[in-house]
């Protein structure tokens, strides 16, 4: 589904309209993919709706999902149901920001790791205060908010290589961009948050080197940039909403796999590139070799 995606940002409009009016190539592979996760959405939020009706939701059932629908439920008056189509938008919210961004993300940053063995060593160290060698489990997000060095390495994971590499915007009426040029109605605008993570004009000469510490501030806490500038998570009204749930995940599984495990590329490997896709994964995988930390 994202090399379709993907697709439709290279080639021209005409003719990737034309493929999907001829149901063949991407357009095919796009249309059968989106009609069978629209069909496991739509039993998903059935069985869902049913349960919540009779009221026999085990403690297993209690999953993102349910909570989702019965806080949906609490905030709409009695007359006004939710709309399958907003659930099913939600959903692959959730599933593609929150669970594909997530394991690129630990993917890319594993492997900036393995090539920084400093840097790896460093969040190790970080991880240590709180347990010996092999024993940290997650105890609380307090714990985690503590852990600034690793917090710094995920957000440079993420500058140097967002899970979404680009996105197009179109203004519903004229308006004029930042440097001044006017631009019409429903024209596309292409935003490349690839790009942007490595200008020299936002983050300085150093922009292509993975440092962790430009998210530490003086005082030693974390150093928060602005949406616009940082735009791993887009920005604006249209910001990923499991922002804080993604970070969360990332911290518990790189804390518990860098505290137990030294990470270490494989000779065959080679350099990493992202694939063409919309969403920047790592071509062919992360081949490494693991090793238990003394």
């Amino acid at each position: 589904m994202e090399e379709a995606v993907m697709n439709r940002h290279i080639i021209q409009e005409i003719c990737w309209k034309f493929q999907k009016w001829l149901q063949i190539g991407n357009e095919k592979k796009l249309r059968d993919a989106k009609r069978d996760v629209d069909q496991f959405l739509t039993d998903c939020i059935s069985l869902k709706c049913q349960k919540l009706k009779v009221g026999n939701e085990e403690e297993e059932d209690l999953d993102l999902l349910t909570n989702y629908m019965k806080i949906m439920a609490e905030k709409s008056s009695d007359s006004e149901e939710i709309s399958e189509k907003i659930l099913k938008d939600e959903l692959l919210n959730l599933a593609f920001a929150g669970k594909n961004a997530v394991s690129a993300c630990l993917a890319w940053l594993f492997w900036l790791l393995a090539t920084n063995p400093k840097e790896e060593n460093k969040i190790r160290q970080e991880i240590l205060k709180f347990s010996p060698v092999g024993k940290w489990k997650f105890s609380s997000t307090e714990e985690l908010k503590k852990m600034v060095y690793l917090h710094g390495a995920i957000c440079e994971s993420l500058r140097l290589y967002p899970p979404v590499a680009l996105q197009h915007k179109a203004p519903v009426k004229p308006d004029i961009l930042p440097t001044g040029e006017p631009i019409n109605a429903n024209t596309k605008t292409v935003l490349s948050f690839y790009s942007m993570g490595r200008m020299e004009s936002i983050w300085g000469k150093d922009c292509l080197e993975f440092k962790p510490g430009r998210w530490i501030s003086e005082g030693g806490g974390i150093k928060h940039e602005q949406s616009f500038k940082f735009t791993a998570f887009n920005a604006g009204p249209k910001s990923f909403i499991g922002k804080e749930l993604s970070f969360i995940q990332m911290k518990i599984a790189a804390a518990a796999i860098i505290s137990r495990f030294h990470i270490n590329l494989i000779k065959v490997h080679g350099v990493a590139t992202p694939p063409l896709s919309v969403l920047i994964q790592i071509k062919n995988g992360l081949n490494v070799e693991v090793s238990r930390c003394d």
